[in-house]
């Protein structure tokens, strides 16, 4: 009997012990997720002050020393030694692009305002989508003739988008100082990509596509010398890539990836790829080398997003490695 209460007792304990070690399992699973949070918030704030740095450093940056300064970023972000004298792989040879063809053209079509009439002109209107208007700054944008949902985005770079899905939840004073920033940003000295240089800033509203990953998808084809070689195709959401993969013409998985991140090679073969092929090569038949983005809505319609001329900035980490040399051999300087 008395074993028996002794027992209970010890037993008794154990289960409150047991209580307070769940519950002080809970409250550090609370505190580590409270300090992931903070690092990563601290490490973005570090990240876009190493840009504001950078972007300062290439603005100062004498003509001259572009190539050499280009040589210790490919170093830096892909661990390669980058050769511009005998450039042999694509990023080399995308890298040689940047410095050695000087082609207003790019500039006219690397601004996603004016690339609208070369669009509409080489493969029509009903590619594009809806543009609501352009303005200099956030403060022209009158918010109340625009509708519930559209996208702010800036004409003369990248990862400069903002996804509004209710204008009525809209943070205004947080929205007004991305955008105003865009607009005194020269895109052109992030990274070298000179054609972005003398494009005039302008905020631009367009039409809400809807979900990514179940209203569309992000189709990234390419071309080389007016030919699709294959297509990079991107679930991204909030300015992250979810899933991503590369396929081939015939939308088999290709044996490389770009980065080789998050990769999903199940994505369904698109309704319209014949067309979304046929499409990029009309847009692309004039250069050496071009990606061009395109969505497909729905079953039945295909957007247009962009044309880039320096994917990565040259900067690309192809996985595996050999096939940067396996591409750059497709393309004929």
């Amino acid at each position: 009997m008395i074993r028996k209460k002794i027992l209970q007792k010890r037993i008794k304990k154990l289960e409150e012990s047991k209580k307070e070690l769940l519950l002080f399992n809970k409250e550090l699973k609370v505190e580590l997720k409270d300090i992931h949070f903070r690092c990563n918030d601290l490490m973005k704030k570090y990240n876009a002050l190493i840009g504001e740095i950078n972007l300062k450093y290439y603005e100062l940056l004498p003509e001259q020393k572009y190539e050499e300064e280009a040589k210790k970023r490919f170093l830096m972000k892909t661990g390669g030694i980058l050769d511009l004298k005998e450039p042999k792989s694509l990023n080399e040879k995308i890298q040689w692009m940047k410095f050695n063809e000087n082609d207003p053209k790019k500039t006219m079509l690397s601004n996603k305002l004016a690339v609208r009439e070369w669009v509409a002109k080489n493969i029509g209107e009903d590619y594009l989508n809806e543009l609501y208007g352009d303005w200099s700054n956030f403060d022209e944008i009158d918010i109340d003739k625009l509708p519930k949902r559209f996208v702010l985005k800036a004409n003369h770079g990248s990862e400069m988008a903002i996804v509004v899905d209710d204008k009525n939840k809209m943070d205004i004073e947080s929205i007004r100082r991305k955008v105003n920033k865009w607009m005194v940003t020269n895109y052109a000295y992030k990274g070298l990509e000179m054609h972005y240089k003398d494009i005039i800033p302008r905020v631009m509203a367009e039409e809400h596509m809807g979900a990514s990953g179940k209203d569309f998808l992000d189709y990234k084809f390419w071309c080389f010398h007016g030919r699709v070689e294959f297509i990079k195709t991107l679930n991204i959401v909030n300015g992250e890539v979810i899933e991503e993969c590369c396929y081939d013409r015939e939308w088999r998985k290709t044996p490389f990836q770009a980065y080789g991140r998050k990769i999903k090679p199940d994505f369904d073969k698109p309704a319209l790829l014949k067309e979304m092929m046929e499409v990029s090569e009309k847009l692309s038949k004039e250069f050496k080398f071009v990606r061009v983005d395109l969505y497909q809505q729905g079953k039945d319609k295909i957007k247009f997003g962009e044309m880039t001329f320096t994917p990565g900035n040259g900067e690309h980490k192809w996985v595996p490695d050999k096939y940067d040399k396996i591409l750059g051999d497709i393309l004929i300087l």
